[in-house]
This record gives C-alpha cells, sequence and structure tokens, in this order.
C-alpha cells in the first residue's frame, strides 16, 4: 500500500485493490476446482458406501418386499453358515438391490409397458 495523497492517487489505489481482488478470486476458483478434481474418487467412494449401508426408499413395497424375500433365500442357500457372514451380508445385498432396482425403474417400466401394449393388442385383435 502506498501513501494516498490526492484524489487521483485514492483512485489508482481503489483500481489496484479492484485489480488485485479479482485476480484473488480466480486464484481461489482454481484452488477449489482442483480440490474437487483431487476430491472425486473420495467422493465417489462415500457415494458407494452410502449405497451400502443405506437403503433406497423410493422403491415400490412389493418390489422391496419381493427383492428383500429373494435375497434371504439366496443367502440361506449359498452363504456359509458364518454368524457373521449371515448377519452382515444379506442386509448389505438388500441395499445394494434396493439402489440397483431404483435405478433400473425406468427401464423396468418400459418393459412392463410394452407387454401390457402388447397383451392389450392381443386382447382387442383376437386372431
Amino acid at each position: 500500500m502506498s501513501k494516498i495523497f490526492t484524489y487521483n492517487d485514492l483512485l489508482a489505489e481503489k483500481e489496484r485493490l479492484r485489480t488485485l481482488r479479482e485476480e484473488q478470486k480466480l486464484l481461489i476458483k482454481a484452488d477449489v476446482k482442483e480440490l474437487k478434481e483431487e476430491l472425486r474418487p473420495l467422493m465417489a467412494l462415500i457415494s458407494v458406501l452410502g449405497k451400502i449401508t443405506t437403503r433406497e426408499t423410493r422403491n415400490d413395497a412389493i418390489v422391496s418386499t419381493g427383492s428383500a424375500l429373494a435375497i434371504d433365500m439366496l443367502s440361506r442357500r449359498v452363504l456359509p453358515n458364518s454368524s457373521l457372514v449371515r448377519m452382515f451380508v444379506p442386509g448389505i445385498l438388500k441395499n445394494v438391490a434396493s439402489h440397483l432396482l431404483y435405478s433400473a425403474k425406468p427401464l423396468l417400466q418400459k418393459l412392463i409397458g410394452r407387454k401390457r401394449k402388447d397383451n392389450d393388442v392381443a386382447v382387442q385383435n383376437p386372431q
């Protein structure tokens, strides 16, 4: 900072500080962008861990119940009799399955919708 004696000195200092602020804003933006890039793998890991530890609640009750029953039946047949495995693995599988079923919902709706349309056409036009 220089000493300010005149109004022109004040304007010059104001402009210098304004450009310095803009340069520092750009530096901060670049640093934030770099941090986001460096933390991207960690954020992906947190997302996966979140899907493993929580269930998707937006699924239909029938879909959730059906997948839970199927996983229970398969886990009884396939998993070893270890109490720790029987305690944790089915829960993790149910959580992951709920997220997979929710993400596959549009595809399943298209398939079911196509079948319904085919069945409706067959019912309307029996040959």
